[in-house]
């Protein structure tokens, strides 16, 4: 038992927080930081890449649909992966006891998004657009944000 009043710094294996020994913070990262560091960036460049394809979409002649707000749901799904993203690589950055619900949640949409497209798709050149953008995006993206959420969660 300790003394009332005996620092952090007397118990043995106890630092103060901010005093982590070499390579400790390093070890709490669910990646080494030059790998979050690279990952952080890469989700940012592919938010603003989706914003690029959010208005391209939201501005092109929408041809008949026999569901209501249909063209508004597909933007509000790639809104939602694009804030995920963007919160994703701020948890990356500040390292929130958050990134794994968020890099989750994010997965899950791509994953969603992917589903639907190829669902959706018309028979032919669509069906074929859809399962090619989830092949060589949708899905390497869903699963590279399922790792970053399983690793984050070991780490914590």
């Amino acid at each position: 038992m300790t003394e009332p009043g005996a620092s952090a710094r007397e118990l043995p294996g106890v630092r103060p927080p901010g005093q982590e020994a070499p390579g400790e913070a390093a070890a709490q990262a669910p990646f080494g930081n030059k790998v979050s560091c690279r990952l952080g960036v890469l989700f940012v460049v592919l938010a603003v890449i989706l914003m690029v394809w959010m208005f391209m979409m939201g501005a092109a002649p929408q041809g008949h649909a026999t569901v209501r707000n249909w063209s508004s749901s597909w933007i509000g799904l790639d809104v939602g992966e694009c804030l995920g993203l963007l919160a994703t690589a701020l948890a990356m950055r500040t390292r929130t006891p958050y990134l794994p619900a968020v890099a989750g949640a994010t997965a899950a949409l791509f994953a969603v998004d992917a589903w639907f497209d190829m669902m959706t798709a018309l028979a032919g050149t669509d069906w074929y657009t859809a399962v090619t953008f989830a092949l060589i995006a949708e899905i390497p993206l869903a699963a590279i944000l399922a790792t970053v959420s399983i690793r984050a969660a070991r780490c914590t």
